[in-house]
């Protein structure tokens, strides 16, 4: 198994404290992108190459490359999809989703092709600007969502967007015509990994009830339902000393899963009166009832937990990746582990120990995990720490590869406490997804003005 740093080399010290990492692995061949870069391997992970994602792709009239990207491999298809996201400088205008992919030997060589999608283009929003994507795939989709916010003085949030992209047009390099679903109701759309022929798509509508988007590949329509999960608090993330790297954290659902005939959401959550940090809440629902069947959250008493992002093997074990602190919550390190449903617990261990805070209060905003093209039963994830300093440049980007009950080199074990038999969380009112994009949006604005600093623009 490996757990391997990234070099400023292979990074160009591109390296930030929001670092949004992604991985995707056909074998030889990997795709590691975060918030500035992106590296690319031919031998395994033993050595990265940084790759310039503006530099990669003729770079869209008045839009410049910032700053989300993801990393998929299907590998039935023998396809990688790259996602770029571009932002438009000014406060009017728009932005796209880029979605470049390569099959087989153009994986090796990079030669990618690609399709944009703007506001303009897929549901004709004028002055509006896409971020926050997730993507996940079913048996013959690829299911691309964002968020959506208008410019100006008035701007926001708008809608969420889900696009249903055929996977064998992608892999052929052809044209298509594709579905989406726009909804103003609730944001941050959340698809899940290990679909097969129905996609489930997720989001909060209130700190009770979450709703599930039902979209089976035969169907042009999705059927959605509601469902309740128990009460947890939107608020008071940051909420110890210590722990101010939580500054940015809300409660949108980052991580999604299909295994076991159950659908597995995740999501980060505040303290509250039985659980004394932040901490990671898990909901596992059943598709023939539409109820909550079990809550196994991610959580300890004396540190926090966050970020989760989880994955199914073809084994159907989930294996997750998320951020924890150390030093009662001081410093944001990064773990991974598997569901062990037998013994009621997540198997965690650690990959990457910070040594220092943030000098900013910010982390996150999401990772991701996906299988070992050749070896499906393995995981591959992304995270970072920081190591001996508090700025963009001290952070240090991770590959980790990892198996169920193969333990990594250098890595120990760390407690990880059961659910409470009775959950008494506190309700809160829910701030939702509106005031978090909104957030997001002023917060990207001062990243791209960080990045133009950085490269001398």
């Amino acid at each position: 198994m490996t757990n391997r740093e990234l070099s400023d080399v292979e990074t160009n010290n591109f390296t930030a404290l929001i670092s949004e990492p992604s991985v995707a692995v056909r074998g030889n061949e990997i795709l590691y992108t975060a918030n500035w870069f992106s590296s690319f391997s031919t031998d395994g992970g033993q050595t990265f190459t940084y790759v310039d994602p503006a530099a990669s792709f003729p770079e869209p009239v008045d839009e410049n490359f910032c700053c989300d990207q993801l990393a998929y491999y299907d590998r039935g298809r023998d396809l990688m999809v790259w996602v770029l996201q571009y932002i438009h400088p000014t406060t009017q205008g728009t932005n796209r989703l880029r979605v470049a992919v390569a099959r087989g030997n153009d994986i090796t060589a990079r030669s990618w092709r690609f399709y944009d999608f703007t506001p303009q283009n897929v549901g004709n929003w004028t002055a509006e600007w896409f971020d926050f994507p997730a993507m996940a795939a079913s048996q013959n989709h690829l299911y691309l969502t964002t968020n959506s916010f208008g410019f100006g003085a008035s701007g926001g949030f708008t809608r969420a967007v889900l696009l249903r992209l055929p996977l064998d047009a992608l892999a052929n390099y052809q044209g298509f015509n594709y579905r989406f679903l726009a909804t103003s109701d609730v944001g941050s759309l959340r698809p899940v990994h290990g679909a097969d022929t129905t996609m489930y798509v997720a989001a909060h509508t209130s700190s009770a009830q979450i709703r599930v988007y039902e979209w089976g590949e035969a169907q042009n329509s999705l059927t959605v339902h509601s469902v309740s999960v128990a009460p947890w608090n939107s608020d008071e993330y940051a909420s110890r000393p210590g722990t101010e790297w939580l500054g940015r954290a809300d409660g949108r659902i980052t991580a999604g899963w299909f295994a076991g005939n159950r659908i597995g959401l995740a999501w980060t959550a505040g303290k509250d009166s039985t659980f004394p940090f932040a901490h990671v809440r898990v909901a596992r629902i059943d598709p023939a009832s539409w109820n909550t069947v079990d809550q196994p959250h991610i959580w300890n008493s004396t540190f926090p937990f966050a970020y989760p992002a989880a994955a199914p093997n073809m084994a159907g074990e989930v294996g997750v990746g998320l951020a924890y602190g150390t030093v009662a919550g001081l410093f944001p390190s990064h773990i991974v582990g598997a569901r062990d449903d037998a013994a009621n617990v997540w198997r965690l261990v650690i990959t990457a120990q910070g040594n220092a805070a943030p000098g900013r209060p910010v982390w996150g905003d999401y990772s991701t995990i996906g299988l070992h093209g050749q070896n499906p039963n393995d995981w591959v994830t992304a995270g970072f720490a920081l190591d001996g300093g508090t700025t963009n440049s001290d952070v240090v980007p991770r590959y980790v590869r990892f198996r169920r009950g193969i333990a990594l080199a250098g890595i120990t074990p760390i407690p990880s406490s059961e659910p409470p038999t009775a959950l008494t969380a506190q309700a809160a009112t829910q701030r939702l997804d509106r005031a978090a994009v909104l957030r997001r949006f002023e917060e990207l604005e001062a990243q791209v003005r960080e990045l133009k600093a950085i490269l001398g623009r």
